[in-house]
This record gives C-alpha cells, sequence and structure tokens, in this order.
C-alpha cells in the first residue's frame, strides 16, 4: 500500500512539473482587440493598471506616443518570468522595466529607450522588433519624447506623481543629454 502511494505522489508531481512548463498563456489581447500591447511587472505607481493612468512611467510613454498619433495598452504581470514569456513568445510591442530587468536575449536586437528617472531608478522601453509595427512605434516615441520634454508635459507628469520639486532643471538637462545621445545610436 505504501508503494502504491509513492507512485500516485510521483505521478501527481510528474503532472504538475509539466503543466506548468507549457507557460502562461492568458493575455488581454486573448479577450479583446488589444493594440499596440506594453507588458510590465505590477509595480504601482510606475506602471500599473490599478492607476487611471497606468502610473507615471507609463503615462509618459502614452504621452509621447499620443504627440505623435499613436496609443498603447498596458498589461502588467505579477512576476518577471510572465513578462519575459510574452516579450520572447508573443507579439506585444514592447515591455518597460529597468534595464537589469531586460535580459540580454531580451536585449539583442530589440530597440531599447529611455523614458524617465523616478525615485533614483532608471525607467526604459524595450521595443519588440517581432511586432511588425515596433520599428515605426519606437520612431513615434522618440519623436514624441522630445515633444513632450520640450513642451513641458514631461515635467508636468512627473511633478503630478513626484511633487512639484521632483525634478531639477539639472534633471531635466541629464535626461535631454542621455535622450540626445539615445538619438545619436539610431
Amino acid at each position: 500500500m505504501k508503494n502504491l502511494g509513492i507512485k500516485i505522489t510521483g505521478c501527481i508531481i510528474a503532472a504538475s512539473v509539466s503543466l506548468m512548463a507549457t507557460g502562461p498563456r492568458v493575455t488581454a489581447s486573448m479577450f479583446t482587440d488589444v493594440k499596440n500591447e506594453i507588458v510590465a511587472v505590477e509595480a504601482p505607481k510606475l506602471y500599473s493598471m490599478q492607476q487611471s493612468n497606468g502610473g507615471v512611467v507609463f503615462e509618459i510613454v502614452t504621452a509621447a506616443l499620443k504627440t505623435q498619433n499613436e496609443t498603447a495598452t498596458l498589461t502588467t504581470y505579477p512576476i518577471q518570468k510572465m513578462v519575459d514569456y510574452y516579450l520572447t513568445q508573443e507579439k506585444v510591442l514592447g515591455s518597460i522595466g529597468r534595464v537589469k530587468e531586460f535580459s540580454a536575449e531580451d536585449k539583442k536586437g530589440n530597440i531599447l529607450l529611455p523614458v524617465s528617472r523616478v525615485q533614483q531608478q532608471d525607467y526604459w522601453i524595450l521595443f519588440n522588433v517581432k511586432n511588425a509595427d515596433a520599428k515605426t512605434i519606437a520612431k513615434k516615441y522618440m519623436e514624441g519624447i522630445t515633444t513632450i520634454l520640450n513642451n513641458g508635459q514631461y515635467h508636468a507628469i512627473l511633478e503630478k506623481y513626484e511633487g512639484k520639486n521632483s525634478l531639477s532643471a539639472g534633471d531635466i538637462k541629464a535626461f535631454k543629454a542621455q535622450w540626445k545621445k539615445e538619438l545619436l545610436k539610431k
């Protein structure tokens, strides 16, 4: 009788492992028509589906895209492995995060552009070139971020989340310099 218990337990464990290996399959685009889906690990205040504008970092991305008549939809997940799965297995537009959260495989061949410095951390958007529109939208994002940096909207978004004195003129100048450096690479 003991052997039967061990065999049944072993079968249950083996079955659960093989089921887990298939990876996550549920995404917002399965239930609605999602255009330009951007995925991220849920990070309240920074990028979150719980906030009306998606959080400070996502709001900057959408503001930049809006200046170029583009939109994006944010989908957040509880763990990085799910975000990595959608970047490698699906045709999402991209992902938002810190550079260290993107693997070498994620960065290879994709387009990595800065978004902002918030709470002493730099946040980036990685455009997924498996998405047919990624290169075009990345270019529009670059044009849009330049627009919102120059018209004051970028600073206004950061102040809305971080407070009036969240950024100094030096911070904005440093980000603009970093942004120009990225533009020259492209």
